[in-house]
Formats: C-alpha cells, structure tokens, sequence
C-alpha cells in the first residue's frame, strides 16, 4: 500500500512540474525555464515509457508530433533557418507527447480524478498569485500589439488560466454540482471570475468565449451529448477557421456591426485584423502549402512586415504545419472525442475545448491550454466508478 501510494505522489508531483514548465513564470530567468523545460518533458516521457502498456505508447498524439518534426525539419533543409528553430520543434512535440500520454496513463490506471485534482489544485495556485499579482508587470512582449507581461504571461494566457479553472472544478465535483446549490454557486462563482478578469484585462475574446461555460452547464442533456459527438467537434473547428475570410461580409450586418461598435467597442477593422484575413493569409499559406513554415518562422512578420500571426488558431497551426499539419490536428481532435463519452466529469474539459475552439476565430488559441483540454476527454477506462477520495499532496 505505501509503495503504491509512493507512485501515484511521483506521477502527481511529475504533473505540477510539467505544468510549471509549460506556464513559466515571467520572472524565472529564460535559461532556468528553457532547462525546467527540457527536464520535466524527458522526464514524464521516461515515466509513461516505463509505466504505460507498450501498445498505448503509439497513441493518437504521435501524428501531430511527426507533422511538427517534419515541418520543422524541412523548414531547416529547405529554408536553411537556425538548428535552434527546428529543436524549438522537436521540444514542442516532445511536450505534446508528454502531456497526452501522461494523461492517458492516468486514465489507462483509472487515476483519471487524481490528475483532475492535481491541475485544479495547481492551476487554482497560479490563479491565486495572478490576483495579488494583477496590476503587476515584467515587461513588454514585442509582438503585434506590444502586450504587457505579468506573472504567467500576457493578457491571454492569464484569462485563459482563468477559463480552465472554472472547466478544472465542474469535472472534480460535476457530481456535486448536480446536487448541493452550494457547488453550483461556487461553479458560478468561478465563470463570474473568469469573466470579471477577461474584462479587466480588456480581453474581449476570452469575456465572449467565457459565456460558453452556463451556455453549455444550462443546455439539455440532449444537445449536450450532440455537441460531444466527434463531428460536431471537428465542423467546429473547421467553421472557426473559414470564418475569418467570411467576416468582411458578416461585418456588414447592421446588427453585428452595431454590436462590435457600440457595445464592444471596437473598430470595425477588428484591431487589424481583416488586414490579416484579406491581404496576407492567403498568399502566405500558398507558398508553403503541405509542410508550411515550421514552429517558429517569421512568415507573417515577412509578408506584412507589421503583423506577426495570423489571429486565428487554425490558420496558423496551417502556417506552423501546413495542411498535413492541420490535418493531424484535426484528427487527433476527433480521436479524443470519439474516445470521451458524455459523462459529466467530461463536460468540465469539453467546455474548455469548445472556449478554446470559439476564441480561435480571432486569436492564436491552439495553446497549451487548449491542448490540455483535448488530453482529458478520452475516458476509455472506467471514470464512471464510484468516485474515490483521494489524499493529494
């Protein structure tokens, strides 16, 4: 019994180190991070090695590592771009790997609820310093916009911590939820947080995409188990990425147009945005179709001088990968849904997805964050047992 109780504190602890590695704090130094990095990634994929069965070694997770490599090795060959370039890709898909397969292991051990809590517990940890840390920042990101930096990044990735720990605590007591007021309030309570943050940061998308948490907790159980189907899922992500080029017209709409404007307000540009989506997209996906320009590239900074993504998640996982690069996306996006099932500890990580997917419209969200709501769905191995509680440490 203390041997085992020894392996599951080892894999909880190799989980919080993970996460501290992928949402670095802004004041750890560049080189201490970039070791945090390397470190906690090898060290998980060693763990699932000697842990996991060997068949579930080659999960679904490995086509989108290969189409990462591959784009980053040709961007080398071909583009000649620094060797730094392309192992900025291989630790990439090295860390995709590592959180997957980490998280299938849980799951493969029926330990699922055990991780649930080690990220509420963790990511509720980086809620509470980003709080008291709220007003304070560490710099400048010289990106597009010139975004402040605070303690675990700039203004997105803070509302997305947000958003995933109120996904986070309806999977740990969707039980309780269902049944004591108290826990639908406190759920409540932690949409109402996300939302007041993404206002204060003025992060329009996130306050948007934050309303899909009571969108979906209020929808009938016979939506919600059509929304969980893998098609739905995938059509979504796909109408996400077409959208961009259909905005000029949907624009146009008095009504929408009115809603951008005078209750957003905004311009009608969207922040440059329509610029991105009518003058460059196209032109720079055309000439790197099938592999695209790498994990890090300057493609857009290039083409447009000015503007350095293409706001928007999937055409940029298309300028990252390429088509063979989005399609492994998209297929690994299918697979963790057609290995979930509809049970509500799920509904916590579908609303993260679907918050995710809906934010990818307009903004660069095929993140980590999004990446961990993918991870959780598959639920192959008895989740809906009676619910143990176990001692964390």
């Amino acid at each position: 019994m203390i041997r085992s109780v020894t392996k599951v504190k080892a894999s909880n602890l190799l989980v919080y180190l993970l996460f501290i590695s992928i949402f670095l704090p802004s004041i750890m130094p560049s080189i201490v991070g970039r070791v945090l990095h390397i470190m906690s990634t090898a060290l998980v994929i060693v763990y699932v090695i000697h842990k996991q069965k060997k068949r579930l070694l080659w999960n679904h997770s490995i086509i989108v590592c290969l189409s990462i490599i591959a784009s980053s090795f040709y961007s080398y060959i071909i583009d000649h771009v620094p060797f730094k370039f392309f192992l900025d890709g291989v630790l990439y898909a090295a860390n995709f790997y590592a959180i997957c397969s980490m998280f299938l292991w849980y799951d493969t051990t029926e330990r699922k609820e055990v991780l649930l809590r080690c990220l509420l517990k963790i990511n509720s940890l980086y809620c509470i310093i980003a709080l008291i840390l709220i007003n304070k920042t560490f710099g400048i990101d010289s990106g597009d916009a010139n975004l402040s930096i605070y303690i675990f990044g700039n203004k997105f990735t803070t509302t997305y911590l947000f958003l995933m720990q109120a996904s986070l605590f309806y999977s740990v007591y969707c039980k309780e939820i269902s049944k004591y007021i108290r826990y639908k309030i406190l759920y409540l309570g932690f949409f109402i947080l996300a939302a007041i943050i993404c206002w204060y940061y003025k992060c329009t998308t996130a306050l948007l995409a934050s309303f899909v948490i009571p969108l979906i907790f209020i929808l009938p159980e016979e939506i919600k188990k059509k929304i969980f189907k893998p098609t739905f899922a995938v059509s979504f992500a796909i109408i996400a990425g077409v959208l961009p080029f259909l905005l000029s017209t949907i624009l146009l709409n008095k009504y929408v147009s009115n809603f951008i404007t005078n209750i957003l307000h905004k311009n009608m540009n969207l922040s440059g945005r329509l610029n991105i989506y009518t003058r460059y997209i196209i032109p720079v996906i055309s000439r790197k179709p099938y592999l695209g320009y790498g994990y890090t590239n300057a493609a857009m900074r290039t083409a447009s001088i000015y503007y350095s993504n293409a706001q928007n998640g999937l055409l940029q996982w298309i300028i990252r990968f390429g088509f063979i690069g989005a399609i492994a996306i998209l297929v690994y996006l299918y697979k963790c849904f057609i290995k979930s099932d509809d049970g509500e500890i799920n509904y916590g990580a579908m609303t993260l997805v679907y918050m995710m997917l809906f934010a990818s419209i307009v903004e660069i969200t095929y993140n980590w964050v999004f990446f961990i709501g993918l991870a959780l769905l598959p639920s192959t191995y008895s989740i809906h047992k009676k619910r143990k509680r176990i001692r964390l440490i």
